[in-house]
C-alpha cells in the first residue's frame, strides 16, 4: 500500500501545480499589472513603431520597403534588394 499513497501524494502536488500554472497564474497577472496612470502614455511594441527610411550604402538614396514571400525587403531601384 505504500505506493499508493506515493501516488496519491505525487497526483495532488500535480494537481495544485496545474491549478497555479494555468488557472491562477492569469488571473494574478491581470489582477496585479500596474495600472496606467494619469497623463502616462501607453506602451508602444517596437513592432508597432514606423520604422525611418534606410538608405542604400552604396548610392545613400532611401530605399523602398517591399515585401518578398512575406519578408520585409529594402529595395534601392539602381542597386537591387538588402537584407539587414
Amino acid at each position: 500500500m505504500e505506493w499508493y499513497w506515493q501516488w496519491v501524494i505525487f497526483l495532488g502536488i500535480a494537481g495544485i501545480s496545474f491549478y497555479l500554472l494555468f488557472y491562477l497564474t492569469p488571473q494574478l497577472w491581470t489582477r496585479f499589472r500596474p495600472q496606467k496612470k494619469e497623463g502616462e502614455e501607453e506602451l508602444i511594441l517596437p513592432t508597432e513603431q514606423e520604422e525611418p527610411t534606410k538608405h542604400c550604402p552604396i548610392c545613400n538614396r532611401a530605399m523602398s520597403k517591399d515585401s518578398l514571400n512575406g519578408v520585409i525587403v529594402d529595395r534601392c531601384a539602381p542597386h537591387g534588394i538588402w537584407f539587414d
